[in-house]
């Protein structure tokens, strides 16, 4: 047989029930604010935190950025510096090379002039033949600039040891082509000037000079020269010039 169990309802201490659940449900959502406030805490000391670490890197990277930039700017400077003076003394070296190549030039000019000098000297005083009659020693030709126009220069020699003058007459002749016909001009015929045929009178040596002006349509290939003592008694003597020759460079 069951026994009935009794239930007295006290309304006092269901009150006391209430304000102790009040309670804990009071301090349950302060512990949970307090420990979201806690957590949010640390959160923004650790982004704190990691905003310094992050600041003090880039200081160290912008420090480093600027020691490298300075660094190479010193030697951006030092190799614009060597790079002058490389130039420089390549212009130098270039200026001293040119001023040598001139130097050497003129030297080998004025050695070429010298022996052409004792060549000429040694003519009059050792020649080749023991006829004291005159002889040509040189004859060059060189344009004056104007077409068709000349100059030319002629050296006469004798040999030394005599006390009488040389004098005659000097025949120049041009043999060449004019409209593809072969032909011979005299002084006459290509504007030798003077317009008289040079004549000479020297005991060693006399240089001549003088210019002359080619026909239109003439081509030469031959300088004909004849040196004609006075008197008659000596014979005349001819040399022939190539033309090609005579105007090289």
């Amino acid at each position: 047989m069951s026994r009935a169990r009794v239930v007295v309802d006290d309304p006092a201490a269901r009150r006391r029930r209430r304000w102790l659940t009040g309670l804990l449900a009071g301090l349950v959502f302060v512990g949970f604010c307090g420990a979201y406030a806690l957590g949010r805490i640390h959160a923004a000391q650790g982004w704190e935190d990691s905003f310094e670490v992050g600041e003090q890197r880039m200081q160290s990277d912008r420090k480093r950025v600027q020691n490298d930039n300075r660094r190479l700017r010193v030697e951006n400077r030092k190799l614009s510096e060597r790079i002058v003076a490389l130039e420089l003394d390549a212009r130098i070296d270039k200026e001293a090379a040119g001023e040598l190549k001139q130097s050497m030039s003129e030297l080998q000019t004025r050695l070429a002039n010298l022996r052409k000098e004792v060549g000429f000297y040694r003519g009059i005083v050792s020649p080749e033949s023991e006829d004291d009659e005159p002889r040509i020693q040189q004859f060059s030709v060189r344009p004056t600039g104007s077409a068709g126009e000349y100059e030319y220069d002629l050296v006469l020699i004798r040999s030394a040891g005599h006390s009488s003058r040389a004098n005659g007459s000097i025949i120049m002749r041009l043999d060449g082509l004019r409209n593809g016909e072969a032909i011979t001009l005299n002084a006459r015929n290509f504007g030798l000037k003077p317009s008289r045929e040079p004549r000479f009178g020297f005991k060693y040596f006399q240089e001549l000079a003088g210019s002359f002006s080619l026909p239109e349509n003439f081509e030469p290939t031959l300088f004909e020269i004849e040196v004609v003592p006075a008197g008659g008694t000596a014979e005349s003597v001819k040399n022939s010039y190539d033309w090609s020759e005579l105007t090289q460079d």
